[in-house]
């Protein structure tokens, strides 16, 4: 997976994140992905593993392009 980022870091709150959006959450690339139950999660791209945030948690907005 190619992740560009072309502006300068600029935090939003994860709330702002379009549910396909990429976002970068202490250095680290994440999808923002719906658990069962609405849950507003993001899958974190280096290991795989999950996590929950708040709507108000600050992240920086990524586009990504997946490449196979």
């Amino acid at each position: 997976m190619k992740i560009t980022q072309r502006h300068a870091p600029k935090e939003i709150p994860f709330g702002d994140i379009p549910v396909t959006g990429g976002f970068l959450f202490q250095g680290k690339p994440h999808v923002k992905i719906t658990l069962p139950g609405g849950t507003p999660a993001g899958v974190d791209l280096t290991d795989g593993g999950s996590s929950v945030f708040k709507a108000t948690t600050f992240v920086i907005p990524i586009e990504m392009e997946v490449i196979y």
